[in-house]
């Protein structure tokens, strides 16, 4: 729902019409098994179809197998919410002019976000199978949001992998991390007292970064295809992490551009904030937002690019690694427009010691056999696991492969 009300705010006339249509409802759909949440997506932002907000009477106990075998629409009790879900999204499509792709947001770690977010994944690959589909992917804490997680991220990982023209990320711990950094402190915040962190905070930062990645490049609407083919050159390595400077207006001391923006220092900050180690990246996409950007950047294209080429340590064997764009669109409240923005998305080898982690602790829970009683119970039996683990074992060293 963040993301919904920083695209509305940003977009105006014609740049509208990728994410609104001509009444001014948004092309999306909202989906959740928990009836709280369905409460309160209904109290917030009133620019949803009727149809659009689908849900059911009870979560799936954050069991992936649960999520992806499905259950029944509260609305509609006599249809399954995959059922409810794609005749709604039919409807959507049926409403564009030109269908290219659709983007699907969601969590690793729970049995909604997961397991329905998977099986929604197959089911529209199956009947779109030309359209280019992106996930944008929650990683769950390491330290554990559920003891169900890293089965949950693992098979979801293996589903994505399979269904999914790229997967952009973000992982809890690096967005707590980033917020928790002194310098994270907000223009409101005192001094004395520590970053005040929220799962609100989390959420809006990444409804931020999303904007600023996806929002119209000077008036034509984003175009994921073009992303797509620029972060992810080989088919098998697709998962994007997604970096935004300023994360939020008034965080990390950022203020309301009032003259040139010092590109430089943005740049310098972005790059601070990426999370470190011995790292290589496949390719990048370089997104550079602001009023001004076409007169105010261009000075500093070369060393910018040097500079973040050189950060992220791309690899050899790639000509062409990193995409600069410039745009005088902006994300946020009207009186917040002048803000500047940098946004990267990088393909980097990092994600491979994320998804090892998750797939060691998989392994050891699977061998022990620890709740695995749970998913069996919901028809995941032992070979869907298995495939899973070789799944994203192979993902993993791909990854390693591609240095």
């Amino acid at each position: 729902v963040p993301l919904w009300e920083v695209i509305h705010q940003s977009t105006t006339g014609s740049s509208k019409s990728t994410y609104f249509d001509t009444d001014g409802i948004a092309r999306c759909l909202l989906v959740d098994t928990e009836p709280k949440v369905i409460r309160t997506a209904l109290a917030g932002m009133n620019s949803y179809a009727p149809d659009a907000i689908i849900g059911d009477q009870s979560g799936r106990g954050n069991n992936w197998a649960l999520g992806y075998c499905g259950g029944r629409s509260i609305q509609d009790p006599t249809t399954t919410v995959v059922d409810a879900v794609f005749e709604s999204f039919r409807h959507q499509v049926e409403s564009c002019d030109n269908f290219l792709g659709c983007t699907l947001v969601h969590s690793l770690a729970g049995g909604t976000g997961a397991g329905f977010g998977c099986r929604l994944a197959e089911v529209l690959r199956d009947d779109y199978p030309s359209t280019y589909l992106t996930s944008i992917s929650i990683f769950p804490s390491a330290v554990g949001d559920t003891p169900l997680q890293h089965y949950n991220t693992t098979l979801s990982i293996s589903w994505l992998q399979e269904f999914m023209d790229s997967i952009l990320y973000f992982d809890n711990d690096d967005l707590m991390k980033l917020f928790t950094r002194p310098s994270a402190r907000t223009t409101s915040d005192n001094n004395n007292d520590p970053p005040n962190v929220s799962m609100a905070t989390l959420n809006r930062s990444i409804a931020t970064a999303v904007a600023s990645l996806v929002l119209p490049i000077n008036g034509r609407p984003y175009d994921f295809i073009d992303s797509i083919n620029s972060v992810t050159p080989m088919t098998n390595l697709k998962f994007c992490e997604v970096s935004c400077y300023p994360p939020m207006n008034g965080v990390f001391g950022s203020k309301p551009n009032v003259g040139e923006p010092d590109w430089l220092s943005m740049t310098s900050k972005l790059l601070n904030m990426i999370p470190k180690g011995r790292f290589s990246t496949v390719a990048a996409q370089l997104t550079v937002r602001s009023n001004d950007v076409n007169q105010s950047f261009p000075p500093h294209y070369k060393i910018i690019k040097e500079k973040v080429t050189r950060h992220l340590n791309c690899v050899s064997w790639n000509p062409f690694p990193l995409d600069i764009r410039l745009s005088v669109e902006h994300y946020g409240k009207k009186q917040n427009r002048s803000q500047p923005t940098i946004t990267l998305l990088s393909n980097r080898t990092r994600i491979a010691t994320r998804l090892a982690a998750d797939l060691d602790c998989a392994l050891a829970k699977f061998h022990a056999r620890a709740y695995v009683h749970w998913y069996e119970r919901y028809g995941c039996d032992d070979s869907m696991f298995e495939s899973a683990f070789r799944s994203v074992s192979n993902i993993i060293n791909d990854y390693k492969a591609a240095v």
